[in-house]
């Protein structure tokens, strides 16, 4: 299977998510650059959105990644401010969001809620930037974090994650979340030791 990006880009000339519309679609074979219209639909296996559907959810697929029958999306200028929260000022605050195989719903995969938001979301520092799953373990990353060294010491680990902005800009950051139960919990805060402006940390993960 493989993952097909409609979200803000036309890539090998295919269909285009309309604007304020993101969407990924996952697809099944091996090659995307010769289909046709009627192709890509043939072999459409899923098509999925954000959860609960917003103006706010933007750039819905700009990062994924699949283990097994766990699907990860990042989605990193989501502007709401927390899993539950109505309130939508924490501008490019970003979000992730998870999905498992299911044949009982639509498409074959149920989103699995809450979305996951970095434990004190803050504007502007792009959590979701990039996403991995493997087993029970999620790491998001958020490549504009401002924290600093100071915030994890010298392990580069902190089970608990800043509460307010640092002073180290776009120094970035990864948060891991571990499966409880039917959902996903924090689990580590994840920093360079040597954390620096512009490190951008965590704008890559395997």
């Amino acid at each position: 299977m493989i993952f097909f990006f409609t979200n803000r880009t036309n890539r090998n000339s295919q269909p285009r998510a309309p604007m304020g519309h993101p969407f990924i679609t996952l697809l099944t074979l091996a090659s995307l650059a010769s289909l046709s219209e009627a192709q890509y639909a043939a072999h459409l296996n899923a098509y999925v959105k954000p959860f609960p559907l917003a103006a706010n959810k933007k750039w819905f697929g700009d990062a994924l990644d699949i283990d097994q029958n766990t699907l990860v999306v990042g989605s990193d200028v989501d502007g709401t401010c927390g899993p539950s929260s109505a309130a939508t000022v924490c501008t490019n605050s970003g979000a992730a969001y998870v999905y498992e195989r299911d044949a009982t719903h639509v498409g074959g995969w149920a989103p699995v809620a809450p979305m996951l938001k970095a434990p004190t979301p803050l504007s502007n520092e792009r959590f979701g930037s990039t996403v991995a799953v493997s087993g029970q373990t999620i790491a998001v990353g958020a490549d504009w974090e401002w924290g600093c060294a100071g915030a994890v010491g010298a392990t580069g680990v902190s089970l608990s994650a800043p509460t307010a902005r640092g002073a180290c800009s776009n120094a970035g950051a990864a948060f891991l979340y571990t499966r409880s139960s039917a959902s996903w919990a924090f689990l580590a805060y994840v920093k360079a030791p040597n954390a620096k402006t512009s490190a951008k940390f965590g704008g890559a993960l395997a």
